[in-house]
């Protein structure tokens, strides 16, 4: 057993000193001890002892031993207080009940992958710094860290460069089409060409579109590489089967959160003291947060939030002689994980009866997407619906050319023979005589 000893001085019982994870067994600040889950420790004080207690004896037991020592026994996981008297007073340590930390940093650099970790402890609390690939790769750490000390602080940061871009279509598409589009709402889809344009268009097969194959010289699209979804959407709205409403696109950090909204905002009036009123403003119209994280496997897990409002006057309040709405909310959370280019379809978030209310109020026809969309006379009969398909991607962020790179284009530039106005080359400069 080990034997840390206490400082005499009564200043520096309030030194807080911050414990490497490499430090066996007892972690000893002057008034902080460290106690391995289920084993012991001893502490001696620098006189005889009168009485101890402690304020969780279902954490931790204590002891009196002869020649002023005290055996600590780490009996659960958590932090409580031991207070010690001596015939100089009363002293008070914390006493943290955790494993042992000394194998905590190497299985953390064998799940991240990591070097650059450090694992520290103050007052009973596990600190967590360095720099991990993924999002998901720190989620874990911290989790693992969890099993080793009841409070953890993670400083633990994601490495830059990881970003991912969302793009959203929002579609008005017929009944008829999203059946001949053969998509399962809701799933990943993919689609093969073998068989040429039409068969690829209405009969879904296994296998997917691939750069130069069939399909692109059919279509026109070249060595464009583009996901067999929107290819069929493109058709599609050729076809006026479809038509896209809105075509947001958003990037953001591997973990990090993006938002969208198309819509407006409606006053509502908020009676205070003394009868004055204020005026808060709520946001309606289509909305969508998402949430992409890259994984280590390369595919890309999604959480999404899409949330469609609209104005409902039927169910509306009248305040201050002002007719105030009532908002209709239809919401969905989801998480998925997809590969790149793979896309998310969503359907069912409004219905086509709310959109009479377009012919009731004025002005309602303008708001953002739900407009166009409540404008729609097959919408208005229940011939349509509206989709939000959506499609994550990697992006890598574009760097500026270098200085000698960009000098060395210039001096190629000066090289090239000369464009005359009419389209030919130049006549020549002769030298004067």
């Amino acid at each position: 057993m080990h034997r840390p000893h206490f400082a005499t001085t009564v200043t520096t019982l309030a030194t807080t000193v911050l414990m490497s994870a490499a430090v066996p067994s007892a972690y000893a600040a002057e008034n902080e001890l460290h106690v391995i889950l289920g084993r012991s420790e001893v502490v001696q004080m620098p006189e005889a002892i009168t009485r101890v207690a402690i304020s969780d004896p279902s954490i931790a037991d204590v002891v009196v031993l002869p020649d002023r020592e005290v055996l600590i026994n780490g009996k659960a996981g958590g932090v409580t207080s031991l207070m010690v008297w001596t015939r100089s007073g009363r002293r008070t340590y914390e006493v943290s009940v955790g494993q042992d930390l000394q194998g905590l940093l190497p299985a953390l650099t064998q799940i991240t992958g990591s070097h650059d970790l450090s694992v520290t402890m103050a007052n009973g609390t596990v600190i967590l710094q360095g720099t991990v690939r993924t999002a998901r790769l720190k989620a874990l750490a911290e989790r693992v860290a969890g099993t080793y000390a009841t409070r953890i602080i993670s400083e633990l940061a994601i490495q830059a460069g990881e970003q991912i871009q969302v793009s959203i279509r929002v579609l008005e598409i017929t009944k008829t089409a999203n059946k001949e589009l053969g998509v399962t709402w809701g799933t990943r889809h993919v689609t093969d060409v073998k068989n040429g344009v039409e068969q690829f268009l209405f009969q879904p097969l296994q296998g997917a579109l691939q750069e130069g194959g069939p399909l692109a010289a059919l279509t026109g699209l070249g060595g464009l590489f583009r996901d067999p979804l929107s290819v069929k959407i493109d058709l599609l709205v050729r076809e006026n089967k479809a038509r896209l409403l809105a075509r947001p696109t958003l990037v953001a950090n591997s973990g990090s959160t993006a938002k969208f909204l198309a819509g407006g905002e409606i006053p509502i009036p908020v009676q205070q003291a003394l009868g004055m009123t204020t005026i808060l403003w709520k946001e309606y119209g289509i909305r969508l947060e998402t949430e992409p994280t890259l994984l280590d496997d390369g595919r890309i897990q999604l959480k999404l939030k899409p949330e469609v409002s609209s104005l409902d006057f039927n169910n509306g309040i009248t305040i201050n002689n002002f007719r105030v709405p009532a908002l209709r909310t239809r919401k969905a959370e989801t998480e998925v994980r997809l590969a790149p280019m793979e896309s998310l379809a969503l359907g069912g978030l409004i219905a086509s009866e709310e959109a009479h209310n377009v012919t009731k109020l004025p002005g309602l026809g303008d708001i953002p997407i739900l407009g166009e969309l409540f404008k729609s006379h097959q919408f208005l009969n229940g011939d349509s619906e509206l989709m939000i398909i959506v499609t994550p991607q990697l992006v890598q962020a574009t760097r500026a050319e270098p200085p000698a790179l960009q000098q060395h284009s210039d001096e190629f530039r000066q090289m090239l023979p000369k464009v005359a106005p009419g389209g030919g080359p130049a006549a020549p400069t002769l030298p004067a005589p």
